[in-house]
């Protein structure tokens, strides 16, 4: 007699629907273009080692590379041959053959471009030359066409209005890129002229299939030139079933970081931070003149304690607390530094009335710089505290308006919901601390 079959409840069929969704999160669709296979026909032909690794397409992520078979912690992932790579010695010896041809050389001005520099030129002048010529053949032909059609997810290219809605810090650092990007492009020009400018030699490559490798801050692998194999080898030590996106690690990168110099982000970055820099400078503290927080500033800075406060998850920056801990002392007097000789009081007679004290805090301040004491006094801790809260709700309302602005954008837009998500986990960093609506653990000392 056929044994009963056991009925299943929906408890079971929806927490298979869940095991399957998330299964289904992970796994990726193969990618069968034209340009693909091309370049797969020519990494095989040009004796390109084996891989279990092929390009796919991922829900809510996009292009990765994706497990064909099981892979193993210990395996090599991909071992790009030498010939693949693109250095600065390849490409300069490229380039003089090309601008040979064109009756010049520019062998006397190698010294003066760095490899950033030369391996941008070098794909600009490859890419120019297959879009005017379609027959136009180099050994790297088939690797330029999976090249990005354009770079619009990075904030280097952002319109005005996009732009003014990230991060201060973040504005900073593109406004950086963008002046570094101006030096190199200028001198890129100067080594197609004339011997005019020194640049430092770097040490960095291109190297095709390996650079289809997302980056996750979980990815545990290790990266080095095998001098036996004349191969650059990534070394896996996460595994990976077949149909998952295996996973490159560029290193301990916020998000921030990631978006400017690669143009997208993580969820749940364990390297974000919020920077709170803006939200200190205009924090206001009674009784604390216009003078004396600035002579506060000015001592900070000289004790190289001003700017680069953070917040991270559960983690308020040690610069942050000390800064804090110093200005909120003496709220009934002006502040100057003991060892200025210049001063913000009235009289020579006040000065000297409140010098000693200033210096008692200045004492007591640099012992727990130096780990002597935990914190000034109760009274200073407790102020520490209502000053952070403070410091949390101007970072979240900040936040909140700006994520009520971007509302008005396209929501499809990639970029738009990169700088959405740098907002949204800003407030659940600053949350994460409990003042909304308990006090964090950090402060039970």
């Amino acid at each position: 007699m056929e044994a009963k079959r056991k009925r299943r409840g929906r408890t079971f069929r929806v927490r298979c629907h869940r095991e399957k969704s998330s299964s289904n999160l992970l796994r990726g669709e193969i990618i069968t273009d034209a340009n693909w296979k091309e370049f797969v026909v020519w990494l095989k032909s040009n004796g390109f080692p084996k891989t279990k690794l092929t390009l796919g397409n991922f829900q809510g992520i996009g292009r990765g590379l994706m497990a064909t078979k099981e892979i193993k912690a210990g395996e090599v992932i991909i071992s790009v041959p030498k010939k693949f790579l693109l250095t600065r010695e390849m490409v300069i010896t490229e380039l003089d053959n090309m601008f040979l041809k064109l009756g010049c050389s520019l062998k006397h001005n190698n010294d003066n471009i760095s490899a950033c520099q030369a391996i941008a030129l070098y794909l600009a002048l490859q890419k120019y030359r297959q879009q005017k010529r379609k027959n136009s053949c180099s050994f790297f032909s088939s690797y330029l066409k999976l090249l990005p059609k354009n770079f619009c997810s990075l904030p280097f290219f952002f319109d005005t209005n996009l732009f003014e809605l990230l991060p201060k810090v973040m504005k900073d650092d593109v406004q950086r890129q963008r002046q570094k990007f101006e030096y190199d492009y200028n001198n890129v020009k100067s080594y197609l002229k004339t011997n005019n400018s020194n640049c430092t030699r770097d040490n960095i490559a291109v190297a095709p299939m390996l650079d289809f490798l997302n980056h996750s801050s979980k990815a545990k692998i290790k990266g080095e030139y095998n001098n036996s194999s004349n191969c650059y080898e990534i070394t896996t030590f996460t595994p990976y079933k077949k149909g998952e996106q295996a996973f490159i690690n560029y290193g301990p990168h916020d998000d921030f970081f990631i978006l400017i110099e690669y143009g997208f982000v993580l969820s749940n970055n364990p390297y974000n931070y919020v920077s709170v820099d803006h939200e200190f400078s205009t924090l206001s503290i009674p009784n604390e003149t216009i003078a004396a927080k600035e002579e506060k500033f000015n001592f900070l800075l000289s004790q190289g304690f001003f700017g680069d406060y953070t917040l991270r998850f559960s983690e308020i920056s040690f610069r942050l607390l000390t800064a804090l801990r110093f200005r909120i002392q003496n709220q009934q007097l002006a502040f100057t530094c003991a060892d200025d000789t210049s001063s913000t009081f009235s009289s020579t007679a006040t000065q000297r009335q409140h010098r000693p004290y200033q210096q008692t805090i200045i004492k007591k301040w640099k012992s727990l710089v130096n780990g002597q004491m935990e914190h000034v006094d109760s009274e200073n801790e407790q102020l520490v505290k209502v000053y952070l809260m403070r410091i949390c709700e101007f970072a979240i309302k900040e936040a909140k308006d700006t994520l009520k602005i971007l509302e008005k954008y396209d929501p499809n837009n990639l970029s738009i919901l990169h700088v959405k998500q740098i907002w949204q986990e800003s407030i659940g960093i600053v949350e994460s601390y409990g003042y909304f609506p308990k006090t964090p653990r950090y402060f039970c000392l």
